[in-house]
């Protein structure tokens, strides 16, 4: 060991001169100590160096992640706190949206499409559409007809939400031929279900809010042949006898128009094996029972066999279906079998607004506000607070000023992010107390 540790290395960098290079002289060094040392020796040290590295590797990367994770939540929070000033921008958002939607790249038109729709579900737009609802009316409509299924569905939801923004700006000719753009793609057995489904929503939703009776009277009789003689696939004859039940909230006629349909509409429960046309069907029935009557469902014995339906429904026990699709048929038939035992039996709901409270305890208002909310999602209570359409349709009143949007949307995002706080502190204490053994 000495003698290597003591002996020069020599390099020959020329013919006649020799000298030692002490850079050299270590790494030979290096090399002829892990030469002489027991192999059994490296290989741990090696272990144990990786370890450490590996440990101040990962200490390092959870570190960076630590900070990226805080920086993009700071950025959200930003972005949040920016967009809650309301009326800021919505002009200049539609009219770079309406741009995109037109556009030759799909991904560009789908990104323009969905903005459009966003913002019309998540603000009060009438003053923003106003100036330009033809151009917008005219893009959704175009794109409804051509492009992908992602495009047509998003544009399908944007005249939802266009019609709920946008009271008295839609001429009659114009609804005429949104009518006969939706009945065609609801029509077209080539579309895909969804798309179909979608477009019987949008369907339904138009003539509720816009429609006169005589339109009403046509679309529920075309919703009706959809559903009744299995010329639709499940999804879309559950969705097209939603709307019909939609329409008959709002129908003059509601008792001839029921008892034409009730054949069908007891055979979705029945006869189906589908949980969504059993479920459409029994709400369909419920208002039938709630607006008409029990004779209008059907003679003693066709009502004791809904009932007994309702009753098996309401206690099944399916080991193919999740505890949580359970968990709601059981509720939802528990109730309609309540209201044709007792008469009395909708879910009660209620929904805290600035000033008021909506409260829903009938089929028909619940039925009217799943509309809503389908069209609008987390922009409902929003637009029941400052739009005057949905207002009129609860009888709310008329809306309060548009400066307050500001504050009730803020109180809205602070709700609920304090909501979420809670969650997590009263998951975090359960789980300390799960886990402690002492």
């Amino acid at each position: 060991f000495f003698f290597f540790f003591f002996c020069p290395v020599r390099t020959h960098t020329h013919a006649r001169h020799t000298h030692t290079h002490p850079l050299l002289s270590s790494l030979s060094l290096c090399s002829l100590l892990a030469r002489s040392l027991p192999p059994r020796f490296l290989s741990s040290f090696a272990m144990a160096s990786r370890k450490k590295g590996g440990k101040r590797g990962r200490r390092r990367a959870q570190e960076n992640d630590s900070d990226d994770e805080a920086m993009s939540v700071g950025s959200s929070e930003g972005h949040d706190d920016d967009s809650e000033v309301v009326g800021e921008s919505i002009t200049d958002i539609l009219g770079q949206a309406l741009d995109d939607a037109t556009e030759k790249r799909a991904s560009t038109r789908l990104s323009g499409l969905r903005t459009l729709c966003h913002t019309m579900q998540a603000n009060v737009c009438f003053e923003a559409l106003e100036s330009r609802v033809e151009t917008v009316f005219a893009t959704l409509l175009a794109s409804c007809s051509k492009g992908s299924s992602s495009e047509r569905i998003a544009a399908l939801r944007g005249l939802g939400a266009l019609l709920i923004n946008a009271e008295g700006l839609i001429s009659e000719s114009d609804f005429e031929r949104l009518h006969r753009v939706l009945s065609r793609v609801l029509n077209d057995r080539s579309a895909s279900e969804a798309l179909r489904q979608d477009a019987a929503n949008a369907l339904a939703l138009c003539c509720f809010l816009v429609g006169d009776e005589t339109d009403n009277t046509n679309c529920m009789q075309e919703f009706e042949r959809l559903f009744a003689n299995g010329a639709a696939p499940p999804d879309v004859a559950a969705a097209c006898a939603q709307g019909w039940g939609l329409l008959l909230t709002d129908s003059s006629y509601k008792g001839r128009t029921a008892a034409s349909a009730a054949a069908g509409l007891r055979d979705l429960v029945l006869e189906s094996d589908s949980l969504a046309l059993q479920t459409a069907g029994a709400e369909c029935l419920v208002l039938v029972h709630e607006l008409t009557g029990a004779e209008t469902v059907g003679d003693y014995d066709e009502v004791e066999a809904v009932a007994d339906a309702f009753q098996t429904l309401s206690t099944e026990s399916n080991k193919s279906k999740s505890k949580k699709v359970l968990k709601d048929q059981r509720a939802f038939f528990r109730s309609a079998y309540k209201t044709f035992d007792e008469g009395e039996g909708c879910p009660k709901e209620a929904l805290k607004l600035r000033g008021t409270t909506l409260r829903v305890s009938t089929w028909s208002g619940r039925t009217q506000l799943g509309a809503l909310r389908q069209a609008l999602g987390p922009g409902l209570q929003i637009h029941l607070c400052y739009n005057e359409l949905p207002r009129a349709i609860f009888q709310l009143g008329p809306a309060p000023p548009a400066d307050e949007i500001a504050q009730t949307r803020k109180e809205l995002v602070q709700g609920s992010r304090s909501k979420g706080k809670a969650r997590d502190q009263a998951r975090g204490q359960s789980r300390a107390e799960k886990y402690d053994y002492h």
